[in-house]
């Protein structure tokens, strides 16, 4: 998810910048990042505290609907309310359990039964597919900054929910004694609001 979206979408500024520096891109299951042994930094959801990492939180996750503003529009624009979600396609990436939190957050359980839906198992793919007007999905802040910030995705309602966990940054001791692990810390962190943990890197 992270990879897909955020990363994606700024990786880019940090190879320009440091073009000395070759980035390596792994992708494997979340629950698996903090094992792995043979990686210089990991990106990993969770609650922190992995035992022998050095971690630290990037971002908490809440998540809201977006869609594009033609699809806004369709269900009645800056006029419309969470039930009119009901008349559109809900995008989503687990089993439905994130919608059906968000419509009973907002007082309407069971709405969620009216609407046509479409599941896949990537984030990445549902923010993907709410950005070419299929649907709507429930999408963080920072996974949808970029389409947010250009009006391609806007958030018709601000109800979110909280996924209980954030996003964090991983490493060990023995990386970050590396000028490249830091460097990349150091690019990475204030992008987060973290440059306070820079002192200590």
């Amino acid at each position: 998810m992270f990879a897909n979206t955020w990363l994606a979408k700024n990786l880019g500024d940090f190879c320009r910048d440091f073009p000395s520096i070759e980035c390596h891109i792994t992708f494997m299951d979340n629950h698996r990042v903090h094992e792995v042994k043979d990686t210089d930094i990991g990106l990993v959801f969770g609650n922190g505290g992995w035992p022998d990492r050095w971690s630290a939180s990037l971002d908490q996750v809440n998540v809201a609907p977006v869609c594009t503003p033609r699809l806004l529009d369709s269900i009645g624009g800056q006029s419309a309310k969470p039930i009119d979600l009901s008349r559109t396609l809900l995008l989503h990436w687990d089993d439905g359990s994130e919608w059906r939190r968000w419509f009973a957050e907002v007082g309407l359980p069971g709405v969620d039964q009216d609407a046509r839906h479409l599941y896949c198992n990537d984030l990445g793919m549902a923010i993907g597919l709410a950005v070419h007007g299929a649907g709507v999905a429930l999408v963080s802040d920072m996974l949808a900054a970029h389409d947010l910030k250009r009006n391609t995705l806007v958030k018709p309602f601000p109800y979110a929910i909280d996924i209980f966990g954030a996003w964090h940054v991983l490493s060990t001791d023995r990386n970050l004694s590396r000028p490249a692990v830091r460097l990349f810390l150091r690019w990475l962190l204030p992008q987060f609001g973290r440059a306070n943990l820079l002192a200590s890197l």
